[in-house]
């Protein structure tokens, strides 16, 4: 699918713990499958989240980034700026892409190593990058020069693995993006924070001029039945409730142009990798709990397919699916509005 402009995706929550970096994994693996970057237009994940740096360890690249430094690092890239070295435009593109740590493998055995790269983090310390201030306006520079550079040469998507709350790796990431995939467990805590960080941004965008879509993500989402409990003394049953607490405030005007609320809706047909999957019913919204991630997170599409799946894993492929369907469909409006 050709696009003149790629990809830009944000993986946000404003509280920690919502599976950010999974869900970038498995929703970047199925858009392997739409967008098919390849060595010379390659998928750019970029790990902002410096002080747990979640895609960098899922990623099994730690060593690479955080201790022999065999790959240049975020920090390393937005404190001494992009150095990108060679005689000719092609040579400096391949010079930049070649100091990020190729990934593809972790998406299957198909698929290209050097399709996908990782920019890691080097290290578990702030050292007041990209933070509040003037100080560090060129750092801020820096870090734009970097994803314009991705753009230059072609990547086909961009990918930022955010922090949490809203400082200033979180911001930096979400101005550059396009789309933002908005996490949320479906918990009053994570509703009354998120929903109203994301409020913050949206209304920020707005008064920015900032073309932007928010889709509201809730994760870990448990979907057996019946789960009842009391609130304020009336008996109520999960998950219709808790569906309904995070559909309030964003069916009005103010926020429908710019949240989008597909993820809180069933599985279109078209969408389920596994069709019969009888569990996959019209209560199942958001990304379910899935339970093998309760150990070892990881490409539920890596799986070996000869030991089979459980309902659960189909349940998941199906909704991350959609989520990338969901990406796709944002991205193509983003497009054509561009032209």
């Amino acid at each position: 699918m050709a696009k003149s402009k790629p990809l830009k995706v944000s993986f946000y929550s404003y509280k920690g713990g919502s599976g950010r970096s999974t869900t970038c994994w498995n929703t970047v693996e199925r858009l392997l499958q739409e967008v098919t970057p390849t060595r010379e237009h390659p998928f750019v994940i970029i790990d902002t989240d410096i002080e747990s740096r979640g895609s960098t360890v899922l990623y099994g690249a730690e060593e690479d980034f955080f201790g022999c430094n065999t790959y240049q690092s975020i920090q390393s890239r937005i404190k001494n700026g992009v150095n990108v070295t060679g005689t000719d435009d092609e040579s400096r593109k391949r010079n930049f892409f070649d100091a990020m740590c190729p990934i593809g493998r972790k998406f299957g055995e198909d698929v290209d190593a050097y399709a996908v790269l990782l920019l890691g983090v080097d290290s578990d310390r702030n050292e007041n990058i990209i933070t509040k201030g003037e100080a560090n306006a060129e750092q801020m520079g820096n870090f734009k020069d970097f994803v314009k550079l991705c753009e230059k040469y072609g990547a086909k998507g961009i990918f930022f693995d955010t922090p949490s709350g809203t400082q200033g790796w979180a911001r930096q990431s979400l101005t550059h993006s396009t789309i933002v995939i908005c996490c949320m467990r479906p918990t009053s805590q994570f509703q009354l924070t998120t929903k109203k960080a994301l409020k913050d941004f949206v209304d920020k965008d707005k008064a920015q001029g900032d073309n932007k879509y928010y889709i509201l993500t809730p994760t870990t989402v448990c979907v057996d039945r019946p789960q009842s409990f009391v609130v304020k003394n009336n008996e109520e049953e999960f998950p219709e409730y808790a569906h309904g607490l995070i559909m309030q405030d964003f069916r009005n005007e103010k926020y429908k142009a710019m949240v989008k609320l597909d993820m809180l809706e069933p599985t279109p047909e078209k969408s389920k990798v596994y069709k019969d999957n009888k569990d996959d019913g019209a209560h199942v919204f958001g990304i379910p709990e899935i339970k093998r991630f309760k150990w070892f997170e990881q490409s539920l599409g890596c799986l070996p397919k000869d030991k089979g799946f459980s309902s659960n894993d189909e349940m998941g492929l199906n909704r991350y699916q959609y989520l990338a369907d969901t990406i796709m469909k944002y991205y193509s409006i983003i497009i054509s509005e561009e032209e």
